[in-house]
């Protein structure tokens, strides 16, 4: 074998490399996790799937093991607060330290402990802003207006949606 041979674990001809099914199935597993964690609200399965997605990316590529370790991580951070409606001040505080943490986290991991350059994000570079990037803004803004309320109301966080009226009803209170 010369020396010049490209090793499972070089950068080399990355791009190129096609995805095989270990490597797709080490993302499956990191991405249903999420499901688990969020979804269905349960963590040892959740757990599981990351450990297993990791597991088989380990025995995969390296260099994917190190990537589906920044997005376990965002997860793990994520997965340790609670996704009740809360809209009192602690818990908002909670919810922006949580959120923060789950993005500079694996940011702070891929910089300084990886030394790679992988996460950026389009804000400050003097670059303008695609259409695309515009529209995706927008989209979101859109989507958490129209569903947040929603979300909120039916929830009872507020004391004055539907689902607050349905029980002070069923408990017997009446509001005369």
């Amino acid at each position: 074998m010369s020396g010049a041979a490209t090793t499972p674990d070089s950068h080399e001809d990355r791009s190129i490399a096609r995805p095989t099914w270990n490597r797709l199935l080490a993302a499956a597993l990191v991405a249903v996790s999420a499901i688990a964690l969020f979804g269905l609200q349960e963590r040892l399965a959740g757990y599981a799937l990351i450990v297993a997605g990791l597991v088989v990316a380990a025995v995969a590529d390296r260099l994917l093991l190190r990537h589906l370790a920044l997005i376990a991580a965002g997860l793990v951070v994520i997965s340790t607060m609670s996704l009740e409606a809360d809209l009192s001040n602690t818990a908002m505080v909670r919810f922006a330290i949580t959120l923060s943490a789950a993005v500079a986290l694996p940011y702070a991991l891929s910089r300084w402990w990886y030394r790679e350059n992988i996460i950026s994000f389009p804000v400050g570079t003097g670059n303008r802003w695609s259409r695309f990037e515009f529209g995706y803004l927008a989209l979101v803004v859109v989507g958490g207006y129209l569903i947040l309320p929603v979300y909120f109301l039916g929830s009872g966080a507020t004391g004055t949606g539907p689902r607050s009226t349905a029980q002070a009803r069923s408990s017997g209170c009446s509001s005369a």
